[in-house]
């Protein structure tokens, strides 16, 4: 399974839209777990009171041959688990 392909999850009965109580994380929230081979967790979440209704949370690490950070594992409100 590639970068882009994703089982959706289906539509349950917790269902929350966006109110004025909501708070979201802007930007995302980077935190460098490793700073001498760079491994950085990437997350964002939108919450309203103690219930997180959407979040997206990632890995990033420094790829040797294209000199770039890439994503290692990325999981999202919107995927189902395997």
């Amino acid at each position: 399974m590639g970068i882009g392909d994703h089982k959706t999850l289906d539509q349950g009965l917790l269902h929350h839209e966006k109110c004025d109580d909501c708070r979201e994380t802007r930007p995302a929230l980077k935190t460098y777990i490793d700073s001498e081979d760079p491994l950085v967790s990437v997350e964002r979440y939108i919450q309203c009171g103690s219930f997180v209704w959407d979040f997206s949370v990632g890995l990033l690490a420094a790829h040797h041959v294209t000199k770039t950070m890439e994503s290692v594992v990325r999981a999202c409100s919107a995927h189902a688990g395997q």
